[in-house]
């Protein structure tokens, strides 16, 4: 049986008011909550076109840091559950979260 990826929580911010950089966290989950381990997590900034990926730990989380301010793509995979998309990722200087949902 395949499950579908969901994001249980999503930020994306930058450090500081000033900061030119950001950060986009989250937990990778199955539709019942469970978390998932191992899973690819990447970004894709979508003015530049660079790619950077992180794997979600033991707890199903994930960060990848110091990202350029932009617009950003997050696709999540793991063997066995659908892909994971999410569209219009937007970093900025304001600290807030994105979305949370399952």
């Amino acid at each position: 049986m395949k499950f579908v990826l969901s994001l249980a929580a999503l930020c994306a911010s930058g450090a500081f008011a000033q900061s030119i950089t950001g950060s986009i966290t989250g937990i990778v989950s199955d539709s019942s909550g469970s978390v998932i381990p191992g899973a690819q997590v990447s970004v894709t900034n979508i003015g530049t076109g660079v790619r950077s990926t992180a794997t979600t730990d033991a707890s199903g989380n994930y960060s990848i840091p110091l990202l350029p301010r932009g617009n950003y793509r997050l696709e999540s995979t793991v063997q066995g559950f659908k892909r994971f998309v999410r569209e219009g990722i937007e970093l900025s200087d304001r600290k807030r979260p994105v979305s949370t949902f399952n």
